[in-house]
């Protein structure tokens, strides 16, 4: 671009709104931008200033990315999420956004942030030029580009518009005004059906003439052009007198065609080098996590006393679940490729669940919450299911409610459903003091998310009598079922 890029960044977090000037700064990166926490001052912004660019939090203090949608018109978008919103992440893209960045404590994403905007700023001017050419099409075909012909077949007298000649190289003087002149263009391999589809179309046997033949330019070269044609007049006897046209310069259709397929090649190698992207990333970070392991495997093994032993076993299955995570970085492109496949297998509910709390209580507790969890007795303790979906699931919605909740608690519910028969179905809920999510925005975010999602559902593999979705959060009686041969989660 000739001046600065023109950038709006909505973040609320002050660390990560510091973060990003600094990178400014200290990259001298050629930006000018403006800077708010509200979805609301972000509207007022996008309706009075013409931004390139916009990089967003998902979750504001006053609404969601998704409440400025009918704002951004075609502005790129790179939406930022920490890391237990990646699904709606993957949301955002499909209703739009160019890319999702994973924020980090060290603002390591920042790295990569401006290469990530160059890439959709170049994209969107591939994108506007492909439009471009595609209108500029739109209008040749609309009859400005197409050649006209009219032959008196009774004088063998032939009338041309400029774009007939045009389209061969030829001067209006090269013309004679007769129907030889076109018929000396014609290639010999073309002329005996071209004069078959003629007469069939003078004897009444067909409604109107076409025929694709290669004609000769002014320079030698051969050039496709399409007829088409009809009789437009008849004498008494229904011998043909007149005959009009068109011709349509093939060659060009061709090349736009060309041009289409190649626009879709390398849209191709965009989801590609995607895919790419992540199965790199998901190396690089389980490099330095099975680092973390190891230390945290060696200090287990030195004198500790029983807390500093239960903070480090918290630390180890954090650690062991992340990997576990890692691994299924990939999961989103499964999806969207119909691959996804879960991995059911027996386990320890209550376990699960404890090992999957820990660590958010060490953050409800530095935000001086109460954090809470309650298991109905008749809840069972051995489940077939996949587990790390479930820990998943957990963790996205308690994440969440710490996040948005300043003060008072965090509850975790799990109850079980009365059943005659050997299946049960588990209702988990999770409620918290925070502000929440306003009454009309809740419909409007959780069904999108669940029409979204409904499409995959017959990617996912059915295990004995349950079926995973992996959706977070519907009214009880429409969410989906995580679960297996002993139980349905919810």
């Amino acid at each position: 671009m000739a001046g600065p890029i023109k950038l709006l960044l909505i973040e609320d977090d002050p660390i990560d709104q510091m973060a990003f000037r600094r990178k400014v700064k200290a990259e001298q990166l050629h930006y000018e931008y403006e800077v708010t926490d509200l979805v609301s001052e972000a509207e007022h912004l996008l309706d009075g200033i013409q931004f390139d660019i916009v990089i967003s939090d998902i979750n504001l203090p006053d609404g969601t990315f998704f409440d400025l949608q009918e704002h951004l018109g075609d502005i790129p978008v790179i939406v930022t999420t920490g890391g237990g919103d990646e699904a709606i992440a993957v949301r955002a893209m499909k209703a739009g956004a160019f890319d999702y960045l994973i924020k980090d404590q060290d603002q390591g994403y920042l790295q990569i942030l401006p290469l990530r905007v160059e890439a959709a700023l170049r994209q969107r001017e591939d994108a506007r030029e492909l439009r471009e050419s595609r209108e500029r099409l739109d209008l040749a075909l609309g009859g400005a580009d197409l050649g006209l012909w009219d032959w008196r077949i009774d004088t063998n007298k032939l009338e041309v518009n400029d774009r007939w000649l045009e389209m061969l190289d030829y001067e209006r003087e090269d013309f004679d005004g007769t129907l030889d002149f076109w018929e000396k263009l014609i290639h010999p391999e073309d002329l005996p059906i071209l004069e078959s589809r003629t007469k069939d179309h003078f004897k009444g046997l067909t409604n109107a003439y076409e025929n694709e033949q290669r004609l000769k330019t002014k320079g030698g070269k051969w050039k496709r052009v399409l007829s088409r044609a009809r009789i437009v007049e008849r004498d008494e006897e229904g011998k043909p007198l007149r005959m009009a046209g068109t011709h349509l310069d093939v060659n060009r259709r061709r090349l736009t065609e060309n041009a289409l397929r190649d626009a879709k090649a390398a849209a191709e190698s965009a989801n590609l080098a995607k895919g790419n992207f992540l199965a790199t990333m998901s190396h690089e970070i389980r490099t330095p996590m099975n680092g973390i392991l190891g230390m945290v495997n060696l200090a287990l093994k030195t004198e500790l006393d029983e807390r500093q032993r239960r903070y480090l076993h918290a630390a180890q299955h954090s650690a062991s679940d992340l990997l576990t995570i890692i691994d299924d970085i990939l999961d989103f492109s499964k999806i969207e490729a119909g691959k996804f496949e879960l991995s059911p297998v027996d386990f320890d509910l209550r376990e699960t669940i404890a090992r999957c709390l820990k660590p958010m209580a060490i953050r409800a507790h530095e935000k001086l919450l109460d954090f809470n969890f309650r298991i109905a007795p008749d809840v069972p303790d051995q489940l077939h299911g996949d587990p790390v979906r479930l820990r998943q699931i957990i963790t996205n919605l308690i994440g969440n409610a710490i996040k948005f909740t300043d003060k008072g608690e965090v509850l975790l519910n799990l109850r079980m459903e009365p059943s005659d028969t050997d299946k049960a179905r588990l209702y988990l809920t999770v409620s918290d003091t925070g502000t929440g999510i306003p009454t009309a925005k809740q419909e409007e975010i959780f069904w999108s998310l669940h029409a979204g999602r409904r499409k995959h559902l017959p990617t996912l593999r059915r295990h004995g009598a349950g079926i995973v979705h992996l959706q977070n959060a519907r009214p009880a009686d429409e969410w989906p079922h995580l679960g297996g041969e002993r139980t349905h989660a919810r």
